[in-house]
């Protein structure tokens, strides 16, 4: 009798049957996201949720969340409710790539689980096997486009309301000049500092952008039009030398009497750190650029944070290095400049 009971019990668990489907969920780092539940809870069923932090740990069941996660992930956890109607579904806040994996919810009736089951990808907009330093940014809402400088290439990415993988995006190469890169490598090196890094995006008109390269410590304007990718060099401009120094600028579409928008500059080029502005020609073509003193006692070490625009003027937020006070105290202040717009 006890043999037959144990085949049985031996018998139960094989035909115990689990319906599992999977859905491939791709979303952004810093995102919201929320996994849906299909399934109903009832009595004497509690609908699991299981997530991919140490192996697929228990997040939550019902609309209790699993207390013994770390905070940093309990924290941004969350369960959307209907009891009345039993269902409970998984949000997870401020997505970080630390929650890529699969996430499961499951109910069991009558000793059959079923189970949902979501993969959940954070793929990067763009990538690269290579350093290429990502750090300029400027967004089109009315064209949906994302325009990305990096070294020697601008990137246009299209942003959709609702995100579509794989992103689509397009690559436009923007090398060094060839003897400026020969120069610029008998004294710094190759990679990175000779190389022609896309530090300036500004729009000047709605398809229209202006870009700054550091084109092998020789700075070079470009007017790029991101409607049918082409461009030109509009030749030296007063951008920063070095990949790596903080400076801002400002494209202010205000028309003056050449009728034309106008480029202001905050920057450092080749050690000399000041606030520059165009001067044009008859013609109305920029001559050159009007600049402030070139002193440390104007501007010692600043470090240049943003620039706006303000009726007639342009105001250049930075810190420096404070010479107003004791040398030995050494001492950043913060300070604000005011630029006349050109007229």
């Amino acid at each position: 009798m006890f043999i037959i009971e144990k085949m049985w019990i031996i018998f139960c668990v094989v035909i115990t049957f689990y319906s599992v489907h999977t859905n491939t969920v791709y979303d952004f780092v810093g995102s919201t996201v929320t996994f849906k539940c299909p399934y109903v809870q009832e009595d004497y069923t509690k609908v699991l949720w299981k997530g991919p932090y140490g192996g697929q740990t228990v997040y939550a069941h019902s609309n209790h969340r699993n207390t013994y996660l770390p905070s940093d992930l309990y924290n941004r956890l969350f369960i959307i409710s209907n009891s009345s109607f039993g269902r409970y579904n998984l949000q997870i806040v401020n997505l970080q790539h630390s929650d890529e994996g699969e996430y499961r919810c499951s109910v069991t009736y009558n000793e059959t689980t079923k189970t949902k089951s979501f993969n959940l990808s954070l793929p990067a907009l763009l990538q690269s096997l290579t350093p290429s330093y990502y750090r300029h940014l400027k967004l089109d809402p009315s064209s949906k486009k994302l325009i990305v400088g990096h070294m020697n290439y601008v990137s246009i990415v299209d942003i959709l309301d609702i995100p579509q993988f794989p992103v689509n995006y397009t690559h436009i190469q923007f090398p060094s000049e060839a003897n400026k890169l020969n120069y610029c490598t008998l004294s710094k090196e190759k990679i990175p500092y000779c190389q022609n890094h896309i530090r300036v995006l500004e729009f000047r008109t709605d398809d229209t952008v202006i870009l700054c390269g550091t084109n092998a410590d020789s700075p070079t304007g470009f007017e790029l039009n991101i409607t049918d990718n082409s461009y030109i060099s509009l030749g030296s401009v007063p951008c920063a030398n070095d990949p790596f120094d903080n400076f801002t600028t400002i494209y202010i579409r205000d028309q003056n009497q050449y009728d034309k928008g106008t480029m202001y500059y905050g920057t450092t080029l080749h050690t000399e750190a000041t606030i520059f502005r165009p001067i044009y020609d008859s013609d109305g073509r920029v001559r050159e650029y009007q600049k402030g003193v070139i002193s440390s006692n104007w501007m010692k070490d600043p470090q240049f944070v943003g620039s706006f625009s303000l009726k007639e003027s342009v105001l250049f937020f930075f810190r420096e290095t404070a010479t107003e006070i004791d040398p030995s105290e050494h001492k950043v202040y913060s300070r604000v400049a005011k630029v006349c717009k050109v007229r």
